[in-house]
């Protein structure tokens, strides 16, 4: 897969709308997207959390009916299980053509070494997102080689952008896949000190606004084909290690598909398919 650097330089743009949620002052608030409804009015899907280093983040969601000059009091989708480590976090929604809004989080076991080893679980919504019915279902992340050996320990993904239409009108999604600190041990003790790739999965049959049972996923990357970028920093260099973190495609005008990746070289790279 083509990989560059990508630099930028320009004005900074003028007369984009911005949007402002007031949200509590204490905690934290984090992973916030935002996409209009059916109906027109502006839904937030976000995680929120007691504290900044807290175990108890949840799924929230908010509405606009004014264009984003106020907003409604955060609701819970979903919030922590039962057991310690069964946090929901990181939720995106995504917008069928049916009509129902579908909203998609991690939802943690509370078995491995961070809140990303996680299923997929759905909820949904057929009244414009006010309320959500239960999908009764989890999707299970890819497995890879580069995840820990024992099958109860589920990959650590992260989707961190809402999903985006390719040159066919269908809705796919990126997500950040780490290598089991089993098999490759953390450099450093931030984000950068793990071993990175990123893939996609695509939701074929979502505009139908199937139940969540009978959601049709494809997952378009293998092992061998998922995005790297090498690590440059010291010592990851000599280890060939990879990091490549959070993608964010784009559909260009021609019909192809644009990725800004996040690397921990200090700057951003670019991928076309």
């Amino acid at each position: 897969m083509l990989l560059g650097r990508l630099e930028t330089h320009g004005p900074r743009l003028r007369g984009i709308p911005s949007y402002r949620a007031v949200l509590p002052s204490r905690g934290r608030a984090d992973h916030f997207l935002v996409d209009y409804t059916p109906r027109g009015d502006l839904l937030a899907i976000l995680t929120v959390c007691s504290r900044l280093d807290g175990a108890d983040f949840s799924v929230v969601h908010m509405r606009s009916n004014d264009g984003g000059v106020s907003w409604s009091t955060p609701a819970v989708i979903d919030g922590p299980g039962r057991k310690p480590g069964q946090v929901a976090a990181y939720g995106f929604p995504v917008i069928s053509r049916s009509g129902r809004i579908y909203c998609f989080y991690h939802k943690s076991t509370g078995i491995g070494d961070s809140l990303q080893h996680s299923h997929l679980r759905c909820k949904y919504s057929d009244d414009d997102g006010y309320t959500w019915n239960d999908g009764g279902v989890d999707f299970p992340f890819r497995r890879s080689k580069y995840d820990h050996p024992d099958p109860t320990v589920l990959p650590q993904c992260i989707v961190w952008q809402k999903p985006i239409r390719d040159s066919k009108g269908r809705l796919m999604v990126g997500v950040s896949h780490w290598t089991s600190s089993y098999l490759r041990p953390r450099l450093m003790p931030n984000v950068g000190g793990k071993e990175i790739r990123s893939e996609f999965f695509r939701f074929d049959n979502i505009d139908e606004g199937p139940d969540p049972k009978d959601l049709k996923l494809t997952w378009l990357q293998n092992d061998d084909t998922m995005v790297e970028v090498p690590a440059e920093y010291e010592p990851a260099a000599s280890e060939g290690r990879v990091f490549a973190f959070e993608p964010a495609p784009t559909l260009l005008p021609d019909g192809r598909l644009f990725l800004s990746i996040r690397t921990g070289n200090g700057n951003i790279w670019y991928s076309v398919s």
